[in-house]
């Protein structure tokens, strides 16, 4: 099995390619070629207590990034999209590429192709925490036009991912999946319906004992009646059985989310949501524990134009026949407004702070806490070709046992230059 350190011909390689996307375009009709430079940073960033003694952590990563993404028709092929970025940082260099591809002929059947490949190399101190690693996947669906009565598509989808690490443990192994199923997409004026199904299989070579096979779908629907209402919701859902219980339990799950929002006049929207999870391990215990998790929002939108503001409440719940210490129930409140300006760009700003209680508090798990959230995101408009981007996320917990008090902070900051060549 080939190893990231011991790659060097390959990263020789990788460098190739991420140069050849402008070559490539060139010998087709109608290409273009995008380029992006990225200065960039994150910081990411945790406080607690151990004891009487406060600590912080902080972790940082400043990188550049090279992107170059072709895109363009070749002979039959259409809507062909070659994406190549390489990154170098404090903490690693990073590749990832990623190629999309569409073929239609006289056939009823169309083909899209959809390939990707990353490879992360992880130096200085993070080196020692986290494992290089090689992942790849594809995908290929044939797809049919639904009868004219249902205009959409239906057809076969045919995926494999692998990912290979530079060292193995119980953390990180080595595993090759492939999934194998049908799908269906329909629309009729502005609302729409897909759904996919199908077998899995995932092999790890260094154990027997964590490959499962497996059955997975999921489902999305969009419904609108009327201009002033707007149904939305999703399942997803998927069964794994392995070989070894005693090492890994057979594991069931599902999530599913539902919007129902109501337009009251031009500028009020109400909306009320829902959603739900559920983590069932067979045997389950306190390694794996089954969860049941439910959450119910509601939310008032003001949107005059350009602002939109909105202020909610909420409530959720975990329950786990397997491991009582971890349900709780939690209320919470939220506010939020957004930007949007030809100018400056777009910003977003979200607040959340609620209350959470353990239903059976015990000494080894956390206590009744409060908490509040943060988030912030700004995209600035492109001046000169160059545009800003950061992201923070601030979250505080003050618990009973001032011992358990966690606070944790992200921030990433992207400034890129845009640079586009049509051939």
């Amino acid at each position: 099995m080939v190893q990231p350190r011991a790659s060097f011909v390959r990263f020789l390689f990788l460098v190739l390619v991420l140069l050849s996307g402008p070559c490539v375009a060139r010998a087709g009709d109608a290409w273009e070629t995008t380029y992006e430079l990225h200065a960039a940073t994150e910081v990411a960033g945790e406080g607690f207590r151990i004891v009487e003694a406060e600590t912080t952590e902080v972790t940082t990563d400043a990188y550049g990034q090279l992107r170059v993404v072709s895109s363009g028709a070749f002979g039959s092929w259409g809507n062909i999209t070659l994406d190549n970025r390489f990154a170098a940082g404090m903490s690693s260099l990073r590749y990832d590429f990623r190629g999309t591809a569409e073929r239609k002929n006289t056939s009823p059947v169309g083909i899209n192709l959809d390939g990707t490949f990353s490879a992360r190399r992880f130096h200085g101190a993070n080196s020692v925490s986290r494992s290089s690693y090689i992942e790849t996947s594809g995908e290929v669906a044939a797809l049919s036009p639904l009868p004219h009565a249902y205009p959409g598509t239906w057809g076969s989808v045919h995926s494999v991912r692998g990912v290979w690490y530079d060292r193995t443990s119980s953390v990180y192994t080595n595993a090759i999946s492939h999934w194998h199923g049908l799908a269906l997409e329909t629309t009729r004026d502005l609302s729409t319906w897909t759904a996919k199904a199908g077998v899995e299989h995932e092999f790890v070579p260094d154990s027997s004992e964590l490959g499962y096979w497996g059955l997975s779908g999921n489902s999305f629907a969009m419904w609108v009646p009327s201009l002033d209402w707007l149904v939305s919701g999703g399942v997803i859902a998927a069964w794994k059985d392995y070989p070894a219980p005693g090492t890994h339990p057979d594991e069931r799950s599902a999530t599913m989310h539902a919007r129902v929002t109501r337009r009251l006049n031009p500028s009020w929207s109400l909306e009320t949501g829902i959603n739900a999870a559920l983590l069932a391990f067979r045997p389950a215990g306190e390694v794996f524990p089954s969860t049941r998790n439910l959450e119910l929002l509601a939310e008032a939108k003001w949107e005059p134009g350009l602002v939109s503001t909105r202020l909610g409440a909420g409530a959720g719940m975990q329950r786990s026949p397997s491991s009582p210490a971890d349900e709780y129930s939690e209320r919470f409140f939220q506010a939020g407004c957004n930007l949007i300006s030809r100018t400056s760009g777009f910003s977003d700003v979200s607040i959340r702070a609620g209350k959470r209680i353990f239903r059976h508090p015990s000494a080894a798990y956390s206590t009744e806490y409060v908490f509040s959230e943060f988030t912030a995101l700004v995209s600035g408009a492109r001046l000169f070709g160059v545009r800003a981007e950061a992201f923070v996320t601030f979250r505080s917990e003050h618990h009973q046992d001032d011992k358990e008090n966690a606070r944790n902070l992200f921030i990433t900051v992207d400034i890129s230059r845009v640079m586009s060549a049509r051939r």
